[in-house]
């Protein structure tokens, strides 16, 4: 069928020739026969009917319908009024995609944030002695060894070292320091397993840094409040001090007057039997 229907030729106009011709190719099962079909618009062509339920109405005529209106040759058709364009529109809008300049500054802090997160060769060098006298000592100690570029094994060795420092000195990770105890065991053991001779990347050793400045801070306000609470018990038992004192005092003069009281008494009572006496 499809190659029925590719090899028909028809009149553009009178588009029931299709139908004739592919009916005529179907039934005989032969190749249509290509003809020049030539129809001229004033000849008078026979009415037939394409579907046979409109075989009762080959010879009744409708109007054209009038939303449809039918063009013919004679018309004139209508030209399109071409509309000017506004002066702005009037130049070429066709534009070349903008041209992605590069932001040196965003360039040049990217690479600088790339830099302090390297790390730099340093040389080995001993480990300074560590003081056992109190927290703050051993956490200066900490931020001089980070100061001093050592290399980050000797950096987790410090921290060991602080941490069992601190163990000395009565602290453990059930006291109020729990959390530096804590952190000096990750530090050490991430640090231990760096490779010699590297040192802390700039952002790393300013980070640590801060860390121990973040818990001087914390130990030295923690130490306010145990100054504070041990003077709030100093003047509570200077205040007991005092009221027990006082009671004491009262106490005594309440005694003593009422010994005043009964020698006084009993002069009276003495006065009075001489009297009767006498």
């Amino acid at each position: 069928m499809k190659k029925t229907y590719s090899s028909l030729e028809f009149d553009p106009i009178y588009l029931f020739s299709i139908i004739e011709k592919a009916s005529i190719a179907l039934k005989t099962d032969t190749p249509p026969i290509h003809s020049k079909f030539s129809y001229s618009a004033d000849e008078k062509i026979t009415k037939e009917s394409i579907f046979f339920s409109a075989e009762d109405r080959r010879f009744t005529f409708s109007n054209w319908p009038a939303q449809f209106k039918r063009i013919t040759k004679k018309e004139t058709q209508i030209t399109p009024k071409i509309v000017r364009q506004p002066i702005y529109l009037q130049k070429n809008n066709i534009q070349s995609p903008p041209i992605e300049s590069m932001n040196m500054h965003e360039y040049k802090q990217e690479k600088f944030e790339l830099r302090t997160l390297q790390s730099k060769e340093v040389e080995f060098k001993l480990l300074p002695n560590p003081p056992v006298a109190d927290i703050n000592q051993i956490l200066l100690y900490l931020k001089k060894v980070i100061e001093e570029n050592y290399e980050m094994r000797s950096i987790g060795q410090a921290f060991e070292i602080a941490r069992e420092s601190m163990r000395q000195i009565g602290v453990s990770s059930t006291t109020a320091h729990q959390k530096e105890i804590w952190e000096m065991s990750k530090y050490a053991n991430i640090y231990m397993k760096k490779e010699q001779n590297l040192g802390l990347p700039p952002k790393e050793k300013q980070d640590l840094i801060q860390r121990i400045d973040n818990w001087l801070s914390e130990i030295e306000e923690e130490m306010g409040k145990e100054r504070e609470r041990l003077e709030r018990i100093h003047l509570e038992n200077e205040a007991k001090k005092r009221e027990e004192k006082e009671r004491i005092e009262r106490e005594r003069r309440e005694k003593e007057r009422l010994e005043r009281e009964r020698l006084e008494r009993e002069k009276l009572e003495k006065e009075r039997q001489q009297l009767e006496e006498e």
